[in-house]
């Protein structure tokens, strides 16, 4: 686990905390970037910090997410809450993949199990820690899966979910989908409530 205080531009101040040892390049290169930037400017941007692993990072993070969810399958590791969504994560998948919300939930979770790969860049966007991408090869699509290791690296949060054939065509089918649309209202509204601070 790598440990450093960050401050921001505002003299607020953070501790640190991912489950692979950084370089000494990529935490200056994070300390660099907290220095121009509040907290809240980085958790709003669109897209983070850029952090360029290299192969024994990479083979790391594969080998902690195995062991985190090692020996369970996608339902038990969904009702322990070992791989929990965020309810951005769900808007993108309700408008990436087909079908029932609670099958889509345990396919992105068998997606990341089976995962062998992460992209050559973390994301980092003033949090404590750094998002990795899983990527999964299924069918010919590419499946990226984004998450961050969460309580004391025993807990996996989906941050999104995307493939590489999104259509203009199918977020128009499920935007006038009535029903599919009352119930991402509804599981937004049970997500929001379950992941006040």
């Amino acid at each position: 686990m790598n440990m450093f205080k960050i401050i921001f531009s505002n003299g607020q101040k953070i501790l640190f905390e991912d489950i692979i040892e950084l370089t000494f390049e990529q935490q200056e290169k994070i300390l660099s970037y907290a220095k121009i930037s509040t907290q809240v400017e980085l958790k709003n941007s669109k897209s983070g910090l850029k952090i360029v692993l290299d192969v024994n990072q990479k083979k790391n993070v594969i080998t902690i997410k195995d062991r985190v969810l090692w020996g369970k399958d996608s339902k038990e590791l969904y009702k322990e809450q070992i791989v929990k969504f965020t309810s951005h994560s769900v808007d993108r998948m309700i408008k990436r993949y087909k079908g029932d919300l609670t099958v889509i939930y345990f396919s992105v979770i068998k997606m990341i199990q089976k995962a062998e790969e992460i992209s050559d860049q973390a994301e980092w966007k003033g949090y404590k820690l750094l998002i990795y991408t899983f990527l999964f090869n299924s069918n010919n699509t590419l499946n990226k899966i984004a998450a961050a290791f969460m309580k004391r690296n025993r807990r996996l949060q989906v941050i999104t979910a995307m493939n590489d054939q999104v259509t203009e065509r199918m977020d128009f089918r499920i935007s006038q989908d009535s029903e599919m649309s009352e119930k991402l209202l509804n599981l937004r509204s049970r997500l929001k409530n379950r992941y006040k601070h």
